[in-house]
């Protein structure tokens, strides 16, 4: 049986006993072993930052578009459904990337609170920022007002998709802003 060139000249036993005893190397395997779930941790933290961060965005995007349709600024512009977006939603939006393909902005109106509550959708999880077809009614003076702003958050670290909330995408969180107010008297 060939030993190892330092166990030369010594006992099997001795040659075992001195391995058993060496720490040498022991920090980069238990480095190792944790390496792997600090990595993934740390990118958690920075991803689920990134995601809160983006949704106080789309919130804020939300409550200042609302501002524009309250005070009669979208009306006496005459502001489109497809300039909405660009003009006044997207501008509030630094953090995303191609704002008008990829955000979502629903506008409903009512005459009253009642009434809005059927028009908005029950969840603004089902405001699919991909449909070019949502609705656009920013109502007369006095309208109850409802403003839905959406975004679908592609998920980059592993394990992070479950916390997924979108039907049939399971790498996808849909992040959302909403503001109801009542419009001013314009």
């Amino acid at each position: 049986m060939k030993f190892v060139s330092h166990c030369i000249g010594i006992t099997r036993a001795t040659c075992q006993g001195r391995f058993s005893r060496s720490d040498r190397g022991a920090a980069a395997v238990e480095f190792a072993m944790v390496a792997v779930p600090l990595v993934l941790m740390i990118a958690w933290t920075i991803e689920t930052g990134m995601i809160l961060a983006t949704e106080y965005v789309l919130q804020q995007a939300a409550q200042e578009a609302a501002r524009d349709i309250r005070v009669g600024k979208v009306a006496s512009a005459a502001v489109n459904k497809a300039n909405f977006r660009s003009t006044i939603v997207c501008p509030e939006i630094s953090v995303i990337e191609n704002c008008t393909a990829t955000v979502g902005v629903r506008v409903n109106s009512a005459a009253n609170f009642t009434d809005l509550a059927t028009a908005l959708p029950t969840s603004p999880l089902t405001v699919n920022p991909a449909d070019t077809t949502l609705a656009y009614v920013p109502g007369g003076s006095g309208h109850a007002v409802g403003v839905i702003v959406t975004y679908d958050w592609i998920f980059v670290s592993p394990g992070l998709n479950l916390l997924s909330n979108v039907t049939g995408s399971p790498s996808r969180r849909r992040l959302h802003g909403i503001s109801i107010f009542r419009n001013e008297p314009f």
